[in-house]
């Protein structure tokens, strides 16, 4: 409990930390967001899963939910789009 609970939530807040100092929020998101998919591909020749169409399509669709929520629709961020798309407001 002391290993898992305590000294990897210390390791891994660290680096995290400075990774997001050297690659910035965006970039860290696609890393850590990439994750899933990258175990559930090495599992394949490491542990002999089975890796079937249908998990094909899980990893493409969290992956491109992953990147659309990064990246944005037309290359604009979320938060972007979301100005852009509402009418300015009259100055009275």
């Amino acid at each position: 409990g002391v290993f898992q609970g305590v000294l990897a939530l210390v390791v891994s807040m660290s680096l995290y930390t400075r990774v997001v100092q050297a690659f910035g929020p965006s970039r860290t998101t696609m890393i850590t967001a990439v994750c899933p998919g990258l175990a559930a591909l090495i599992a394949v020749p490491v542990l002999g899963e089975p890796l079937s169409a249908l998990v094909l399509m899980g990893l493409a669709a969290v992956t491109a939910g992953m990147v659309v929520g990064v990246v944005g629709v037309g290359g604009k961020p979320p938060a972007a789009a979301a100005a852009a798309s509402k009418p300015a407001q009259p100055v009275v």
